[in-house]
This record gives structure tokens, C-alpha cells and sequence, in this order.
């Protein structure tokens, strides 16, 4: 070590850094390996290779990401003792500048945040859709599975696109059936015979797959079939699909249950009458 000298005068507290990890630094203008000990509010302190020179006043720099460039000066060494084979070293920060990235660089940070964005509020639109419909069971205002599943198919093609909707049951021998839910307008009678399959394949090996570059969206017991090209949609439907397959069945419950109180109200004005006319 060169010029060492020691210092705890240290005018911040230091806090130390418990999963210590190896940082590429310069210092003094040259390449080096280090480990951050412990972190203040004035600077960092290090751990060096024993033999590594250093000196007070050296420059220490450090990149992040190529955006953000630390700078700062080494304060105080400390030679390793007792056979240990590392130093320390204390390092005040000086400068911190902000090196804006490209103008491509940052239109894809745009372009990334667009798209978590759009997911983001086509995803939210999903969960208030799914409630109301939700609110329509209960209330008695949807009496049809079939009703609730193709409001969910029209929303989806208004938002991301033409698709079929598959639920899978599989059967006692363990076959994995496709049955049609929802057929788009869009659809052929050709192409929905060979997508039947193609779905309960899907169901059966419980794996999203593409066909002709059209991905089968699987989740749950739910197949999604895009009839078009989704781009990077697929994520997001994958998500869709997991909601819908959970609330298939709690739906197909409510449906169940209000059919049940429908036929108890029919037996008990039966009876009523009947009693009324005795």
C-alpha cells in the first residue's frame, strides 16, 4: 500500500452491507475488482486485494448502467493485519452526474412503458368487466352461462383481438376434451374443427402452444384461441385466462344456485295455490 494512513473521523454513520458482491470500479484510472463493506451518506468503504497500491487523494469512479457516474476520493487506507488478505479503503463521494442514454435507448424506455401501461389498463378493464358480471349473476340479471362468456369474448376482441374461447373437461379416462364457448364472427367452420383439436391438445399437455403463428392461450381449464396475430399480447392473455378459468366455475355456482331458488320459488307458489284451492 502507498502513503496508508487511518481515519475514523467519519462525520456519517456507516451502515454495513450484509451480502457483500464484487463491483467494477476504477481507480486511480485503472481497472479494479472491489467489494463494497459498508455504505454512508458521505461515501462507500471498500475491501482491495492485499498488495493492491493505493493511495490517499486517488480518484475512484464508478458506472451504473452507463447512465450514472459516481466519483469520489479516497480518504483514508487501512493495511490488513492479522494475516488478512484484504485492505480498506474509505472513499468520499465528490460527483454524481447523470449521463442521459440515446435518443433510440430512450424511445425504447418510452416504448416499454407504453406497453406496460396499455396492459396494464386493458388488465384493469378486464377485472371491472369480470365483477359487473359478477354483480348481473347475483342480481339475477344474466340467467345464461352463455351470456357471461361471450360479453368476456367481445371485450377481449374490442381490446386485443378475434379469438375463440375453449373451456376443457377432461373425462374419466383422463382425455382432455375441448368444448366451444365462444365462437368469433371471424371464425370458419373449417378452421374451428381443426382448432378443436388443436385445443384439446392444448388442454391435454396444460401448455400454451402456437399454430401457425396463432398462440392457444392456456390457463386453468380455459383455452384462448387468437384467430389473429396478438404481438406481445400473449402474457396478458395468459393472465386473462387464469380469471376466467377460476371464475367459470364460480359463475357456473351462482348460475346453479339461482336456478335452484328459482325452481324452490316455483314448488312453494305451487303449493300455495294448491293449498289455497283445498
Amino acid at each position: 500500500m502507498g502513503n496508508e494512513t487511518t481515519s475514523d473521523n467519519r462525520r456519517h454513520p456507516r451502515i454495513s452491507i450484509q451480502n457483500r458482491k464484487l463491483v467494477e470500479v476504477e481507480l486511480d484510472g485503472k481497472p479494479h475488482s472491489l467489494i463494497v463493506a459498508d455504505i454512508s451518506q458521505g461515501g462507500f468503504g471498500f475491501e482491495v486485494p492485499y498488495g493492491t497500491t493505493v493511495n490517499t487523494d486517488d480518484f475512484l469512479a464508478i458506472g451504473i448502467e452507463q447512465v450514472i457516474n459516481l466519483r469520489g476520493r479516497v480518504r483514508w487506507v487501512s493495511p490488513a493485519g492479522g494475516g488478512a488478505k484484504e485492505a480498506r479503503l474509505g472513499v468520499e463521494f465528490e460527483t454524481l452526474t447523470v449521463q442521459p442514454k440515446s435518443s433510440e435507448d430512450l424511445q425504447d424506455m418510452v416504448d416499454a412503458w407504453m406497453n406496460i401501461s396499455h396492459s396494464y389498463n386493458i388488465f384493469d378493464g378486464f377485472l371491472r368487466i369480470i365483477e359487473s358480471i359478477d354483480n348481473d349473476i347475483l342480481d339475477g340479471n344474466i340467467g345464461e352461462f352463455s351470456d357471461a362468456v361471450v360479453g368476456i369474448a367481445m371485450w377481449i376482441e374490442q381490446q386485443v383481438g378475434p379469438v375463440n374461447i375453449w373451456q376443457v373437461i377432461t373425462t374419466g379416462t383422463g382425455q382432455a376434451d375441448a368444448i366451444l364457448l365462444v365462437e368469433s364472427t371471424n371464425a370458419t367452420n373449417e378452421s374451428t374443427k381443426e382448432a378443436a383439436s388443436r385445443a384439446a391438445s392444448v388442454g391435454s399437455s396444460q401448455l400454451t402452444q402456437w399454430f401457425d403463428g396463432k398462440p392457444f392461450v392456456f390457463s386453468e381449464n380455459v383455452v384462448i384461441e387468437c384467430l389473429t396475430d396478438i404481438g406481445t399480447n400473449t402474457d396478458l392473455l395468459h393472465r386473462l385466462a387464469h380469471i376466467l378459468g377460476k371464475r367459470l366455475r364460480l359463475w357456473t355456482k351462482l348460475l346453479s344456485r339461482n336456478i335452484a331458488l328459482q325452481i324452490l320459488g316455483e314448488e312453494i307458489e305451487r303449493y300455495r295455490d294448491a293449498f289455497g284451492k283445498s
